[in-house]
C-alpha cells in the first residue's frame, strides 16, 4: 500500500515536471521566434532602404519576407498572450486593473509599430 502511494506521488511529480518543461520550452521558442523575426524584419527594411529593388521578382521576395516576419511576430505575441490567460485561469486570479491597462498599452503600441514598419517596407519597395 505504501509503495503504491509512493509510485502515485512519483508519477504526479513526473507529470508536473513534464508539463512545466513543455510550457517553458514553448515560451522560450515563441520568444526566440519573435526576436529572430523582429531582426529579420529590420534586415529586410534595411536592405530595401540601402538597395531599392528594381526587378518585380525581388520586390515579390521582399514582400513575402515582410509578410512572413510580421505574421510570425504578431502570432508569437498572441501565443504569449494566450498562454498568460491560460495560466491566469489556472491560478484563478484576476489581474489588477493597472496591469491590464499597461498590458493593453504595450500590445497596442507593439501592433502599431509592427504595422507601420511593415507599411514603410511596402512603401519603400513600390
Amino acid at each position: 500500500m505504501e509503495e503504491e502511494k509512493s509510485n502515485t506521488q512519483e508519477q504526479a511529480q513526473w507529470n508536473h515536471l513534464l508539463r512545466q518543461s513543455w510550457i517553458t520550452t514553448r515560451l522560450e521558442r515563441d520568444k526566440a521566434i519573435i526576436t529572430l523575426s523582429s531582426a529579420g524584419l529590420g534586415l529586410v527594411v534595411l536592405f530595401i532602404t540601402k538597395n531599392p529593388p528594381k526587378q518585380c521578382f525581388m520586390k515579390l521576395l521582399l514582400v513575402i519576407g515582410i509578410v512572413g516576419f510580421t505574421a510570425a511576430i504578431i502570432g508569437g505575441v498572441r501565443c504569449l498572450h494566450i498562454n498568460g490567460e491560460i495560466i491566469q485561469r489556472e491560478l484563478k486570479r484576476e489581474p489588477e486593473k493597472t496591469y491590464l491597462f499597461a498590458d493593453a498599452l504595450l500590445y497596442s503600441g507593439f501592433l502599431v509599430g509592427v504595422v507601420f514598419l511593415t507599411l514603410i517596407g511596402f512603401a519603400t519597395i513600390f
